[in-house]
C-alpha cells in the first residue's frame, strides 16, 4: 500500500471542464510551471458550481490546483498509468476524454474512488441517495470526521457536475443515477480497470469482481478477457491465471 491510499485527499470539488482544461494544456506540451500559471489564472474567475464569477482569493480554489495536478505530476508508480491515457487522450475527441479523467483521479486520490464505491452500493441497494448516505459509509473506515464528511461530499458534487450522479427533482443533498456513461472501447475498459486497481490497497483483484465494481456504477463496459487485458496495458498489469475467462489481475510491480 503506497502512500496515495492513506490520504484522505479531495479537498475542493473538481469540475469536469477543469480536468478538460489541465489535460489539454498538458497534451499541448506546456511545462508543469506553465501549467500551474494559466491554472492560477482560469480557476480565479471559475465558480464551483459551475460558470464564472467574480475574481476569487487563491486559499478558495487553490486546492483545485493540487487535484488537477494529476494530470501532470511525476509520481514513479503512475508514469506510465498516465503516459498510457495521454496517449490514448490524444487519438480521441476532447468529449471522449470523462473516463480517462475517472481513471486518473481513482488511480491518484484512491479516496475518489472509494467514494464512488459506496455511491454504487447504495444505488445497489434504493434508487436514489443522499450525500449523507454516502458519508455514514465512509465514516465506518475513516472515522466521524468533519475532514471526512467535506471531502466525501466534494467528491459528490464532482460526480454531479461530470453528469455521473443527478440532483433529484432539486432537492438538495438527494441524487439518482442517470444512464450509465457507455465504454465500448475495450482500451478505454482497459484503463478504467487499470485506474481502479491502482486505487485497490494491495492493488490487485479477480477480473469479474474488477468489473463487476461498485466504483464503476457510473460506466456501462463489457467484458474483457484477462489476456487481452494484459495485452492492452502492455504489461503494466500482471495476470495470475485461473482459469481462461478469468484470473487475479494485479499492477506488475519493477520487481515483479
Amino acid at each position: 500500500m503506497s502512500k496515495r491510499h492513506e490520504k484522505i485527499a479531495f479537498k475542493q470539488i473538481v469540475r469536469l471542464e477543469w480536468m478538460d482544461r489541465t489535460l489539454s494544456l498538458v497534451l499541448a506540451g506546456y511545462s508543469e510551471l506553465e501549467i500551474r500559471e494559466q491554472l492560477d489564472q482560469y480557476l480565479s474567475t471559475q465558480r464551483q458550481s459551475g460558470g464564472v464569477g467574480k475574481p476569487r482569493n487563491k486559499a478558495t480554489y487553490g486546492m483545485s490546483i493540487g487535484l488537477l495536478s494529476c494530470w501532470f505530476r511525476k509520481e514513479p508508480e503512475l508514469v506510465d498509468f498516465r503516459k498510457a491515457l495521454l496517449e490514448h487522450a490524444n487519438r480521441v475527441e476532447q468529449k471522449d476524454w470523462l473516463p480517462l479523467h475517472w481513471a486518473m483521479l481513482a488511480s491518484s486520490y484512491p479516496y475518489f474512488a472509494w467514494v464512488n464505491e459506496h455511491v454504487g452500493r447504495l444505488f445497489s441497494l434504493q434508487d436514489s441517495i443522499t450525500s449523507g448516505q454516502v458519508y455514514e459509509r465512509m465514516k465506518q473506515t475513516f472515522g466521524d470526521k468533519e475532514m471526512v464528511a467535506r471531502n466525501t461530499r466534494y467528491v459528490v458534487r464532482t460526480l454531479v457536475s461530470w453528469g455521473l450522479l443527478e440532483e433529484e427533482n432539486g432537492k438538495k443533498g438527494q441524487y439518482r443515477m442517470p444512464s450509465p456513461y457507455q465504454i465500448q472501447d475495450s482500451q478505454v475498459t482497459e484503463l478504467l480497470l487499470e485506474g481502479l486497481l491502482l486505487s485497490i490497497p494491495d492493488e490487485r483483484c479477480e477480473l469479474t469482481t474488477l468489473l463487476r465494481h461498485r466504483a464503476l456504477y457510473g460506466f456501462s463496459i463489457g467484458y474483457v478477457s484477462p489476456q487481452e487485458i494484459v495485452r492492452l496495458s502492455n504489461a503494466r498489469i500482471s495476470l495470475s491465471q485461473v482459469g481462461l475467462t478469468t484470473g487475479i489481475l494485479g499492477i506488475k510491480k519493477e520487481n515483479g
